[in-house]
């Protein structure tokens, strides 16, 4: 919200609400977490005014943000004729924004053991003062982190699908936001908000098989027990292509890189 202004930017559209436009700000839903902005209607039916809807997961950050708007909006006298305050409501795409990478504390946790592991491929060898046996170790290592996280993602995949496939819940989720990419070349990604069998709002970032025709709608499956876990349904073929990479890359990779460390550490500790 500005000083003279409430600004909502959903599915890249950017809508600018002067505060004299809006009659009020009022919470709903069964968990209190919607914000409905009505605005000004010059009719005299009380359903004629136009209404625009937010939702979020905190029902305080609702509540916080009604009383915000409501505090700001204009004093009128209650016999006061009223205008329509759509036509005063100014839309506009949405203007990119680019979020700022932050480490997670388990990414810094990661990296810190990453690179102790890094640091104990260097000093074995160098006890043994075995110089050829460090620089294979320094220019392997690049290799040896994307073997890494081949095999992380491999992992992570069939613990997902293991998981939703014993107990996964499928939901209808519906396209809310577009998130742009951190650079030009790295692309965007579309943003599906869904409700969990508790009634509590969630967000999933990806894609999955269309509802109905409708791109704004897809099929999402959840792991009930932790809904940040979800994955898009996938068509048949998609599967089948997912399956064949796990298999003949994903497996693989993984096999090979867990060999190296086993290989090089011996060949570190006992020598070649």
């Amino acid at each position: 919200m500005t000083e003279n202004a409430v600004v909502l930017d959903r599915s890249g559209i950017r809508s600018m609400i002067p505060l004299r436009a809006v009659e009020t700000v009022r919470v709903s839903g069964a968990r209190q977490r919607t914000a409905e902005i009505v605005l000004t209607s010059g009719s005299a039916q009380a359903d004629a005014a136009a209404v625009y809807a937010i939702r979020s997961s905190s029902a305080e950050a609702v509540a916080a943000f009604a009383h915000a708007v409501n505090s700001a909006i204009p004093e009128r006298d209650e016999v006061e004729r009223r205008f329509d305050g759509a036509v005063l409501v100014k839309t506009s795409a949405s203007p990119p924004v680019v979020k700022e990478r932050r480490w997670s504390p388990r990414e810094r946790a990661v990296g810190g053991v990453f690179a102790g592991v890094f640091v104990l491929g260097l000093v074995l060898p160098g006890l043994r003062g075995d110089g050829e046996l460090m620089k294979v170790w320094a220019a392997a290592f690049a290799a040896f982190l994307s073997g890494c996280a081949v095999a992380h993602g491999t992992w992570n995949a069939w613990v997902v699908w293991w998981i939703l496939r014993r107990r996964g819940i499928t939901v209808v989720g519906t396209y809310v936001d577009f998130e742009y990419g951190s650079t030009d070349d790295t692309p965007g990604t579309r943003v599906y908000a869904f409700t969990d069998v508790t009634g509590a709002a969630h967000e999933f970032r990806g894609d999955g098989r269309i509802v109905s025709r409708d791109p704004d709608r897809i099929e999402i499956t959840y792991d009930p027990a932790r809904p940040e876990r979800a994955i898009g349904r996938k068509g048949p073929w998609v599967k089948t292509l997912h399956l064949l990479a796990w298999l003949f890359l994903g497996v693989p990779v993984t096999i090979a890189t867990a060999a190296y460390l086993l290989i090089y550490f011996s060949a570190a500790l006992f020598g070649a």
